[in-house]
């Protein structure tokens, strides 16, 4: 149930981040992010930057999982158009409710394309976007050195347990559809009472 709210403007009418963007082809984007400064390599988390542009998902005290400036808050029918010419992020009711997309100089589909998010980065980003080279720090045990071969000899003893247990699993299937099969198609008790002819000898 979206609701209306003046503590908790709606994404369109005001942003919890740094509205500064920059919007071009996203091979420029690419270009930039190979010959731009950055800072030192760092080894250790607490020697990183902080973070200027602010958190992007700041509940203002409404609750850690629940972001009310995107989820709750009902966007207006005529959101205000947003400042190309200043960075600011055209996107989301932003972008689709109001002509800020349009060129009269050029086709529609030209001029919408531009506003693909590959298009949009921050400002800033070249020089700050983290560049790790590895998801696994030193000393982290991600069993790529204790992960036996698959031809290892000691990998047969599971290889054959998995084996064993998997013919046991599917032997026991078997079993059970001849079984329920068997026991479908056995006559019922009139059957046999009906095939039975009592003769009295006396």
């Amino acid at each position: 149930n979206l609701i209306d709210s003046d503590f908790n403007a709606p994404a369109s009418q005001k942003t919890l981040y740094l509205n500064k963007f920059v919007q071009k082809p996203a091979a420029e984007h690419a270009a930039d992010l190979a010959n731009a400064t950055k800072f030192p390599v760092v080894h250790d988390p607490k020697d990183l930057i902080r973070s200027h542009t602010g958190d992007p998902h700041n509940t203002y005290g409404v609750g850690e999982y629940r972001h009310i400036h995107y989820d709750s808050v009902r966007e207006p029918t005529f959101p205000r158009k947003p400042d190309i010419a200043s960075g600011e992020l055209a996107a989301g009711a932003n972008l689709v409710r109001t002509d800020v997309w349009h060129d009269p100089k050029e086709p529609a589909i030209v001029s919408i394309a531009k506003f693909s998010p590959e298009n949009y980065r921050p400002v800033g980003w070249a020089e700050n976007a983290p560049m790790p080279e590895s998801t696994v720090p030193e000393g982290h045990l991600d069993f790529r050195t204790n992960r036996l071969p698959l031809n290892h000899a000691d990998r047969r003893p599971w290889v054959y347990f998995m084996a064993a247990s998997t013919g046991i699993v599917l032997s026991s299937l078997v079993r059970i559809v001849c079984a329920k099969l068997l026991h479908g198609l056995w006559p019922a008790k009139d059957v046999w009472a009906a095939g039975i002819v009592e003769v009295d000898l006396r």
